[in-house]
């Protein structure tokens, strides 16, 4: 018997009527509802304007069908409810999602378990953390209670994580264009024009300060606009990893931990990604610092930079970086919803 959590959502007729029938349907073929939210009136995120508001809520259901069998129930249901599948964040009858199944995790192309945007919304956190608050989010490590605080305890802070090549930049300009957030740029630009010798531990110490000046915490919970960075502060340690030696990364590790107690934790990571070769292709063109490297360099650069995405802890999106406009209607729209 697995415990399932499922986000429901209606902006389109009866609201309350819809979200009620749909219960009444997850109670006969699903499982035992053990726990309902209240139902909370949110604004769309997305989609066409002038949508009218939704009503959301969650439900906590104990079921003896596997994760595949709920989610063909709730498509079902939804059908029978009158959703009609259209543009996509468009204005529906109903709406149901199935967020979590225990601790399971499915990545396939036409089915994702976590749910890949729920850790970050917050029209689906808070009823979701009012029945399941001590459930854990797999991927994110995180209890649901957790990832809902979260939205309240961090700054508004989206920072790009990604390996050179997918171009963070670009995205982070066009992302703030859109929403009016304040980029926070990599100093390495900065290090790279220093043409004088440094050895690569100085180096990797000064970057990883002056990274630490831009992410400085009480800076970034000052403002009330978002900030986004075209640069993960773990890149320090993954460019540390691939270029020193084992004592000089002991003293850099060393080194950025006290820095570490002062940046922003992101109150989002997105993880942009794209075939090896192509960013390969990309990264000699567009980064001088590059052409010097060996393709056999740049591909142990990508497992240790694979290596460390993997820890993340906490919200996190992964993004095509090939797609990049539909990568930034993602990113907008991941900011409404968690602001």
């Amino acid at each position: 018997m697995a415990t399932c959590l499922i986000a429901l959502g209606s902006n389109l007729g009866d609201r309350p009527h819809q979200l009620n029938a749909a219960i009444r349907q997850i109670a006969l073929r699903i499982g035992l509802v053990a726990r309902r939210s209240a139902w909370r009136e949110t604004p769309p995120i997305g989609g066409p304007a002038e949508q009218p508001p939704y009503l959301n809520g969650a439900v906590l259901v104990h079921s003896s069908l596997p994760p595949r069998g709920v989610l063909k129930q709730l498509m079902a249901i939804e059908g029978e409810l009158g959703r009609q599948r259209g543009e996509r964040w468009g204005a529906r009858a109903i709406d149901l999602d199935l967020l979590l199944c225990d601790q399971m995790v499915i990545d396939e192309s036409d089915f994702q378990l976590p749910h890949p945007r729920m850790a970050f919304r917050r029209f689906v956190l808070e009823p979701a953390a009012e029945v399941a608050a001590a459930m854990i989010h797999p991927t994110s490590r995180w209890t649901v209670g957790r990832l809902r605080a979260h939205l309240d305890r961090s700054p508004r802070y989206l920072t790009l994580a990604g390996m050179p090549g997918v171009g963070k930049t670009e995205i982070a300009h066009r992302v703030a264009a859109a929403t009016g957030a304040v980029v926070l740029a990599d100093p390495l630009p900065l290090i790279e024009a220093d043409v004088s010798p440094r050895p690569p531990l100085e180096r990797e110490i000064e970057l990883a300060e002056r990274r630490a000046v831009a992410l400085d915490r009480d800076r970034l919970h000052s403002g009330k606009s978002w900030f986004v960075s075209d640069f993960w502060w773990m890149q320090t340690a993954i460019y540390s990893n691939l270029l020193l030696g084992l004592n000089e990364l002991d003293l850099a590790i060393r080194h950025m931990v006290p820095l570490m107690r002062r940046i922003a934790r992101p109150r989002l990571t997105a993880v942009l990604d794209a075939p090896i070769d192509d960013l390969w292709k990309r990264a000699r063109a567009t980064n001088p610092a590059l052409r010097a490297a060996n393709e056999k360099e740049f591909q142990r650069l990508a497992e240790i930079y694979a290596e460390f995405a993997a820890r993340i802890t906490g919200p996190v999106l992964r993004l095509d970086a090939r797609r990049q406009d539909a990568a930034i209607t993602e990113l907008v729209a991941a900011m409404a919803a968690a602001t």
